[in-house]
Protein backbone atom coordinates (compact mmCIF):
# COMPACT_ATOMS: atom_id res chain seq x y z
CA UNK A 1 0.00 0.00 0.00
CA UNK A 2 1.28 3.22 -0.99
CA UNK A 3 -0.16 6.74 0.07
CA UNK A 4 1.32 10.20 -1.46
CA UNK A 5 0.51 13.18 0.66
CA UNK A 6 1.33 16.20 -1.37
CA UNK A 7 -1.92 17.29 -0.90
CA UNK A 8 -2.31 17.42 2.48
CA UNK A 9 -4.90 15.26 4.65
CA UNK A 10 -4.52 14.33 7.67
CA UNK A 11 -3.47 16.67 10.45
CA UNK A 12 -0.03 14.24 10.85
CA UNK A 13 1.01 15.31 7.50
CA UNK A 14 1.15 18.67 6.87
CA UNK A 15 4.66 19.21 6.70
CA UNK A 16 5.50 20.75 3.07
CA UNK A 17 8.05 17.59 3.78
CA UNK A 18 5.04 15.04 2.74
CA UNK A 19 5.67 16.10 -0.98
CA UNK A 20 8.67 14.94 -1.06
CA UNK A 21 7.90 11.11 0.26
CA UNK A 22 5.20 8.49 -0.03
CA UNK A 23 4.07 6.41 2.96
CA UNK A 24 4.70 2.52 2.67
CA UNK A 25 4.14 -0.74 4.46
CA UNK A 26 1.02 0.03 6.13
CA UNK A 27 1.84 3.98 6.86
CA UNK A 28 4.76 2.93 8.92
CA UNK A 29 7.44 3.99 6.86
CA UNK A 30 7.91 7.03 4.80
CA UNK A 31 9.75 6.16 1.56
CA UNK A 32 11.42 9.15 -0.90
CA UNK A 33 10.06 10.02 -4.16
CA UNK A 34 13.64 10.59 -5.47
CA UNK A 35 15.66 8.01 -4.20
CA UNK A 36 13.31 5.11 -2.59
CA UNK A 37 15.40 5.67 1.03
CA UNK A 38 12.72 4.50 3.58
CA UNK A 39 12.56 5.91 6.88
CA UNK A 40 10.34 5.16 9.83
CA UNK A 41 7.74 7.28 10.75
CA UNK A 42 8.35 8.82 14.33
CA UNK A 43 5.03 10.18 15.59
CA UNK A 44 5.04 14.20 14.41
CA UNK A 45 8.17 14.02 13.80
CA UNK A 46 9.44 14.75 10.59
CA UNK A 47 13.20 15.57 11.39
CA UNK A 48 14.43 12.66 9.72
CA UNK A 49 13.12 13.20 6.58
CA UNK A 50 14.22 17.21 6.51
CA UNK A 51 17.73 16.06 7.14
CA UNK A 52 17.39 13.25 4.13
CA UNK A 53 16.07 16.08 2.02
CA UNK A 54 18.72 18.49 3.27
CA UNK A 55 21.82 16.13 2.46
CA UNK A 56 20.44 14.21 -0.11
CA UNK A 57 18.60 16.02 -2.46
CA UNK A 58 19.40 19.87 -1.48
CA UNK A 59 18.36 21.28 -4.74
CA UNK A 60 14.44 19.84 -4.22
CA UNK A 61 14.37 21.70 -1.06
CA UNK A 62 16.02 24.94 -2.72
CA UNK A 63 13.77 24.84 -5.49
CA UNK A 64 10.38 24.48 -3.46
CA UNK A 65 11.39 27.02 -0.94
CA UNK A 66 12.35 29.61 -4.03
CA UNK A 67 9.09 28.80 -5.68
CA UNK A 68 6.65 28.94 -2.69
CA UNK A 69 8.18 31.60 -1.41
CA UNK A 70 8.93 30.24 2.01
CA UNK A 71 12.73 31.33 2.32
CA UNK A 72 12.67 31.97 6.01
CA UNK A 73 11.26 28.25 6.16
CA UNK A 74 14.78 26.84 4.39
CA UNK A 75 17.74 26.33 6.03
CA UNK A 76 21.11 27.39 4.28
CA UNK A 77 24.03 25.17 4.14
CA UNK A 78 27.79 24.62 2.67
CA UNK A 79 26.21 22.46 0.12
CA UNK A 80 23.12 24.35 -1.33
CA UNK A 81 25.69 27.28 -1.54
CA UNK A 82 27.73 25.40 -3.29
CA UNK A 83 25.11 23.87 -5.47
CA UNK A 84 23.61 27.68 -6.17
CA UNK A 85 27.16 28.68 -6.98
CA UNK A 86 27.63 26.12 -9.73
CA UNK A 87 24.73 26.55 -11.48
CA UNK A 88 25.61 30.54 -11.18
CA UNK A 89 29.00 29.74 -13.12
CA UNK A 90 27.58 27.43 -15.44
CA UNK A 91 24.29 28.88 -16.75
CA UNK A 92 25.94 32.54 -16.45
CA UNK A 93 28.88 31.12 -17.97
CA UNK A 94 31.32 33.00 -15.44
CA UNK A 95 34.90 32.15 -15.08
CA UNK A 96 36.15 29.72 -11.84
CA UNK A 97 38.15 32.41 -10.83
CA UNK A 98 34.40 34.34 -9.68
CA UNK A 99 34.26 33.01 -6.33
CA UNK A 100 37.63 34.11 -5.13
CA UNK A 101 36.49 38.24 -5.66
CA UNK A 102 36.50 40.25 -2.87
CA UNK A 103 33.73 42.18 -4.05
CA UNK A 104 31.33 39.06 -4.35
CA UNK A 105 32.44 37.44 -1.14
CA UNK A 106 31.70 40.30 1.00
CA UNK A 107 28.08 39.66 -0.77
CA UNK A 108 27.74 36.34 0.35
CA UNK A 109 29.09 37.31 3.99
CA UNK A 110 26.47 40.28 4.28
CA UNK A 111 24.51 37.45 3.32
CA UNK A 112 25.68 34.97 5.10
CA UNK A 113 27.60 35.91 8.06
CA UNK A 114 28.74 32.19 8.75
CA UNK A 115 29.05 30.55 5.12
CA UNK A 116 32.46 29.06 4.28
CA UNK A 117 33.43 30.72 0.80
CA UNK A 118 34.63 28.71 -1.85
CA UNK A 119 37.88 28.33 -3.87
CA UNK A 120 38.17 28.17 -7.76
CA UNK A 121 39.76 25.07 -7.63
CA UNK A 122 36.55 24.22 -5.22
CA UNK A 123 33.93 25.69 -7.72
CA UNK A 124 35.95 24.04 -10.73
CA UNK A 125 35.71 20.41 -9.37
CA UNK A 126 31.93 20.98 -7.91
CA UNK A 127 30.91 21.77 -11.82
CA UNK A 128 32.97 18.55 -13.15
CA UNK A 129 31.15 16.82 -10.88
CA UNK A 130 27.79 17.95 -11.66
CA UNK A 131 28.91 17.67 -15.47
CA UNK A 132 29.73 14.07 -14.33
CA UNK A 133 26.67 13.18 -12.40
CA UNK A 134 24.50 14.65 -15.37
CA UNK A 135 26.64 12.92 -18.15
CA UNK A 136 25.42 9.73 -16.25
CA UNK A 137 22.18 10.39 -16.06
CA UNK A 138 21.79 10.61 -19.75
CA UNK A 139 23.83 7.71 -20.42
CA UNK A 140 21.53 5.68 -17.91
CA UNK A 141 18.50 7.28 -20.59
CA UNK A 142 20.21 6.70 -23.62
CA UNK A 143 21.08 3.18 -21.97
CA UNK A 144 17.07 2.69 -21.42
CA UNK A 145 16.15 3.88 -24.60
CA UNK A 146 19.02 2.04 -26.46
CA UNK A 147 17.67 -1.63 -24.83
CA UNK A 148 13.89 -0.22 -26.09
CA UNK A 149 14.90 -0.09 -29.59
CA UNK A 150 16.85 -3.17 -29.56
CA UNK A 151 14.37 -5.24 -28.03
CA UNK A 152 11.75 -3.51 -30.57
CA UNK A 153 13.94 -4.84 -33.43
CA UNK A 154 14.20 -8.15 -32.04
CA UNK A 155 10.26 -8.38 -31.65
CA UNK A 156 10.18 -6.77 -35.35
CA UNK A 157 12.72 -9.15 -36.94
CA UNK A 158 10.91 -12.48 -34.88
CA UNK A 159 7.85 -10.76 -36.49
CA UNK A 160 9.01 -10.80 -39.94
CA UNK A 161 10.81 -14.31 -39.52
CA UNK A 162 7.27 -16.14 -38.49
CA UNK A 163 5.81 -14.25 -41.26
CA UNK A 164 8.14 -15.45 -43.96
CA UNK A 165 7.84 -19.61 -42.36
CA UNK A 166 4.06 -19.25 -42.23
CA UNK A 167 4.24 -17.65 -46.26
CA UNK A 168 6.84 -20.34 -47.07
CA UNK A 169 5.16 -23.49 -45.39
CA UNK A 170 1.66 -23.43 -46.69
CA UNK A 171 -0.30 -25.44 -44.42
CA UNK A 172 -1.15 -28.86 -45.20
CA UNK A 173 -4.87 -29.79 -44.15
CA UNK A 174 -6.99 -33.14 -43.51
Amino acid sequence: MTENLSSGGSSRTTSTVWSHFTLVEESTKAQCNYCDAKYKRASGNTTNLHKHLQRKHPSKVEYEAESTGEMDKFRYTATIFREFITKWIVCDDQPFTVVENEQLQKIFRLLFPNIKTISADTARNDIIDAFKEERNKIQNILQVVLHLHLMRGLLQTSFHFSELQCIGFPKTGN
